[in-house]
């Protein structure tokens, strides 16, 4: 289709609104759309802002889909690199989606993000809470 033949002039921020609108909708996209919007999100995750990284992940995961192990290097990459901006929702819906997904994070996202995740602990809902406390068991 259209969204594949033109997935490398797809910005960051619309390959993640594009994955998450799939997965809000319960949508699994064909194999070519998601190889396409995976190749693309790892060629631009360098610019990712947190809230994007978590979504992005956060849709993979609930498509019940195998990411691409590169998009998910450079993910965790971005994640480590911008983990003192991560709001405590985008902290648990990270470590949640990667979890799910079955990926073992790197050791430096985990301590990024658990240092992130006690500096702004006061501010976590219980849903965050628990999410983050399952993922990390």
């Amino acid at each position: 289709g259209r969204a594949t033949a033109t997935a490398g002039d797809f910005k960051l921020q619309e390959v993640e609104n594009l994955l998450q609108a799939f997965s809000t909708m319960g949508i699994t996209p064909d194999a070519g759309l998601l190889e396409a919007m995976q190749g693309q999100a790892t060629v631009t995750a360098r610019d990712f802002k947190p809230q994007e990284v978590a979504n992005l992940v956060w849709a993979l995961a609930t498509m019940d889909i195998e990411a691409d192990a590169r998009l998910l290097e450079a993910v965790q990459g971005r994640a480590t690199a911008t983990a003192r901006d991560f709001l405590p929702q985008g902290v648990s819906n990270l470590v949640w989606a990667l979890a799910t997904m079955g990926v073992k994070a790197d050791a430096r996202l985990l301590e990024a993000v658990q240092g992130r995740a006690t500096a702004t602990a006061r501010d976590f809902l219980p849903q965050g809470v628990s999410n983050l406390v399952w993922a990390l068991a």
